[in-house]
């Protein structure tokens, strides 16, 4: 008997119990090191088995190890025995055509295929509870859930694993948006890699889409044209008849066509976008449950239309307009409303309408003390870069200056 089966048969862990604890050890353990990747390391079903029968030919990866000396206290070649490492080898993604043959894997238990709209209507209710009142907490607990999707996912196979491996996908691209909206905003870009490779290996067209477009929206914020244009165009081929993530899709075209200096391009791609969401609103509402993209109201497209107006330099077009749409904002959608608002800020400053612009920068900055959203605090440093370049003398500017000045950074 190895140690590792002692340990576990100690605390009189089956595979579930193991697996969940497993799970916390492994955020834990990235927390620690500081490496997110360590997060979504899980063990497989036959790889527990193996290893309770001491059925090793080497060592787990590095990863798994440090988890597994976190969670049960001993070295890994102290919980194994010493074993020679094999040679490192690449994972490679299962097709989708495999994935729907896969035959259940030797010795896996019966996984609830109940488990896909668990988890789908577990993340809508993060979804709202984010867009409602922030990141705070949210990003771990995704990525936590991740690893225990993963864990029942390699327990299964045919078109339930095809079916995880989509439900795994939306919640890395969740824990994406949760690292954007928090000081864990690098960990962004690696999420949504991570939910593009799970949307293809699962071939969910409409996921890669969504994914596209997200990488688009990342690629517009950083002013990458080339990219922008290249993913939202990429994004627009491959979205399917859904209207409201079409819609989606064409505000990031537009937003690209306005980052490029293109007005004609951009006019053309937000109207196209308004078009599709009356057409959801009539024909489908927000319960439609193969939409991705709920968020996609009109309000959030009239804003995106005014912030593609800001980057084509049209301020007091953007003004008007944003100052139209937060009037009757839909209650549901708090960081996307404290965002126009930014924006609203810095079309009033851009126009002369200082007053107006300190004055809403310092209500904007008090909410999003509730809210915690890194990009609308992105925002207001933006808002800030742009009013030190004003009169000092301008007292609503110089207040809310001088508020921002006493938040970290790194908020």
């Amino acid at each position: 008997m190895n140690e590792f089966r002692r340990r576990v048969k100690a605390r009189r862990w089956t595979y579930e119990a193991f697996a969940l604890h497993f799970g916390r050890a492994a955020v834990e353990t990235a927390e620690l090191k500081q490496d997110h990747r360590i997060a979504a390391v899980s063990v497989s079903h036959r790889s527990f088995t193996r290893w309770m029968a001491s059925d090793l030919k080497g060592l787990p990866n590095s990863e798994t190890c440090l988890v597994l000396e976190h969670l049960l206290g001993l070295p890994a070649e102290d919980l194994f025995g010493a074993i020679p490492q094999p040679a490192a080898t690449a994972s490679v993604a299962l097709p989708t055509e495999v994935a729907a043959q896969m035959p259940e894997p030797v010795g896996a238990r019966f996984v609830d295929p109940s488990l896909v709209p668990h988890w789908t209507g577990m993340l809508q209710i993060l979804a709202t509870t984010h867009n409602a009142f922030g990141p705070s907490q949210l990003h771990q607990t995704a990525v936590h859930e991740m690893s225990v999707i993963g864990q029942f996912r390699q327990r299964t196979g045919g078109q339930l694993f095809a079916a995880l491996l989509a439900v795994e996908s939306r919640w890395a691209e969740f824990a994406s948006w949760t690292a954007e909206n928090t000081p864990n905003g690098p960990d962004a870009g690696f999420w949504l890699d991570r939910s593009l490779q799970l949307a293809q290996d699962a071939g969910h067209t409409q996921l890669v889409s969504y994914v596209r477009m997200r990488q688009a929206q990342r690629a517009v914020e950083r002013h990458e044209v080339s990219d922008a244009l290249s993913l939202a165009g990429q994004a627009w081929q491959a979205a399917g008849e859904n209207p409201r993530d079409r819609a989606l899709c064409a505000v990031r075209q537009a937003q690209a066509h306005a980052l490029a200096g293109d007005g004609r391009g951009s006019r053309s791609a937000i109207a196209e976008a308004a078009k599709l969401v009356d057409l959801a609103d009539m024909t489908e509402g927000l319960d439609d449950p193969s939409t991705i993209g709920r968020h996609c109201v009109s309000a959030y497209v009239q804003a995106h239309e005014a912030s593609c107006q800001m980057l084509l330099g049209e301020f007091a077009l953007a003004a008007s307009a944003l100052e139209q749409v937060l009037g009757t904002w839909p209650a549901g959608f708090r960081q996307d409303e404290l965002l126009a608002q930014v924006w609203l800020a810095v079309s009033y400053f851009n126009t002369g309408r200082l007053a107006e612009a300190g004055s809403l920068g310092s209500e904007v900055l008090s909410a999003n003390a509730t809210v915690g959203s890194s990009r609308v605090h992105r925002g207001l440093r933006q808002l800030a870069l742009l009013a030190g370049r004003a009169d000092q003398q301008q007292p609503e500017l110089r207040t809310f200056r001088s508020s921002l000045a006493l938040i970290p950074p790194r908020m």
